[in-house]
């Protein structure tokens, strides 16, 4: 999930909003908080590889509701796909995947991406958009009640993706996030899908190589 880099309030009105334009109205305010983060998405942008994401406005902040499935940057630049797991663990160039290399796993869940790619000013995302700052996620937490309760309203609903109980799910902010699992140190794949939500920050830990990332629990809210 990505945000995007234009103000969203000023963009939302010419058209209506990354990882995502159309119209839409404002919820009257005797509605309840939960009613007015019911929100639509609000139209539809690609990248370069003409992947269509769908838009979903949170708070000042447009995100896509997809996650990305990308393997070019935005410039046209290719992102190289690395299946196996000690080219993956040793690369540092941007790489993709799919989970346990299944090409099924796109479909529902995106494309998975090393920190590289995350942080290349290339970048990946639609244009206009960009993978988001430990800041803007955490804006964005702030803006959904804070770290008690924001992931419940983030996560789809359900246990068509999540392992029962996903606990306090409602996906009231639209974000519809997925648990698609992750590739970890050494080049493994987590045994994670259903289980647990990874996103990258394109914000790096002061004085290494390694980027911050942010998580949603199958068993948290």
């Amino acid at each position: 999930m990505i945000m995007r880099t234009t103000d969203f309030l000023r963009y939302f009105f010419l058209s209506a909003l990354l990882v995502l334009v159309v119209t839409g109205c404002k919820k009257k305010n005797t509605e309840t908080e939960e009613t007015l983060l019911e929100i639509t998405p609000i139209g539809t942008v690609y990248d370069y590889d003409n992947n269509v994401y769908k838009l979903i406005p949170i708070g000042k902040q447009g995100w896509l509701r997809e996650n990305m499935k990308a393997v070019h940057y935005i410039n046209g630049d290719s992102i190289q796909h690395l299946a196996n797991g000690s080219e993956w663990n040793e690369t540092s160039q941007g790489a993709w995947c799919d989970y346990k290399n299944e090409s099924a796993n796109e479909k529902g869940y995106g494309h998975l991406y090393n920190f590289k790619v995350a942080e290349d000013t290339r970048n990946v995302c639609p244009e206009g958009f960009h993978v988001p700052t430990t800041d803007e996620y955490n804006a964005l937490i702030s803006y959904l009640g804070g770290w008690k309760v924001a992931g419940g309203k983030m996560k789809d609903k359900g246990t068509t993706y999540w392992v029962y109980p996903n606990s306090n799910a409602t996906n009231s902010s639209g974000f519809t996030g997925l648990p698609g699992g992750s590739r970890v140190n050494g080049g493994l794949f987590g045994d994670d899908m259903g289980l647990y939500a990874w996103f990258w920050s394109s914000s790096k830990a002061p004085s290494t190589d390694y980027g911050y990332g942010f998580g949603l629990n199958y068993n948290d809210g």
